[in-house]
């Protein structure tokens, strides 16, 4: 059934590391045929459109947490000048992280705000010693990323715990669509937004105002362990892994649409 909201209302996404703002158009096209929502997407630094239009060398100056921040800001602010008067932010993994830590700090105060949900977003590390040890895991991927080839470096970086449901034909499909990348373009961000340079944000998300909404997949068992501690509303997508809006986007919509 086609919700009958109003066409105010604007949903606003943001990819994970290697992706772009077409990684939601599964979603999206549900989301299409449920409600009359606004959708519009985002390429974060090094990333998308941004990638192939920005110099390498600007990287390293531009890409910080608070930079993306801003950006984000900048993006709700187009938004609502459009004459949207409720907005849904919806992020997946660094998407999610990068939105948790904009909400926290001050980035995204905005009367509008409706609703932030989270996919596959780590709220943070708890001490400096998990920390340290993240911020020398992702430079390691950074280095993977400059100097490997894009086949190897995707191939070993989809080899990961967090990806293990995913099948061999997916992971494929998956290298062959993140080669596009300028891989040392992403190297970049991937060490800027580590997870070991991010605050632990938990107890901030749960001080906040802004209703928050977590989604994740039923075979991701770290997630759902994490999710499930949180204190934070969670939905469990059936039939998904790490990446719920790429396994059940049906689903995904249809979540979405009750919180428009």
């Amino acid at each position: 059934m086609r919700q009958q909201s109003d066409n105010h209302t604007a949903v606003l996404f943001v990819h994970g590391l290697l992706g772009d703002h077409q990684d939601w158009s599964g979603v999206v096209e549900q989301l299409g045929g449920l409600t009359d929502a606004r959708c519009f997407g985002v390429d974060l630094p090094a990333h998308g459109a941004d990638a192939a239009s920005v110099a390498e060398v600007d990287y390293n100056v531009a890409i910080t947490f608070d930079a993306i921040g801003e950006q984000l800001r900048s993006c709700c602010q187009s938004i609502i000048q459009l004459g949207m008067s409720n907005l849904v932010l919806v992020g997946y993994s660094l998407g999610a992280r990068v939105l948790m830590f904009a909400l926290t700090h001050h980035y995204l105060q905005f009367s509008e705000l409706k609703t932030l949900v989270i996919e596959g977003g780590n709220f943070g590390l708890e001490n400096d010693q998990l920390r340290i040890e993240r911020r020398k895991h992702d430079k390691l991927w950074a280095q993977r990323f400059n100097t490997m080839s894009a086949e190897k470096a995707l191939s070993l970086w989809y080899q990961q715990p967090v990806f293990s449901d995913v099948s061999e034909q997916q992971r494929q499909a998956l290298i062959a669509q993140r080669k596009r990348n300028r891989l040392s373009s992403v190297a970049l961000m991937l060490e800027a937004t580590s997870l070991g340079k991010q605050p632990y944000l938990l107890p901030k998300l749960l001080a906040c105002d802004t209703p928050l909404q977590l989604i994740v997949g039923e075979k991701d068992n770290k997630f759902r362990t994490l999710y499930t501690h949180s204190g934070i509303p969670t939905t469990v997508v059936p039939n998904a892994g790490h990446n719920t809006h790429k396994d059940n986007p049906r689903f995904v919509a249809n979540t979405l649409a009750q919180w428009l």
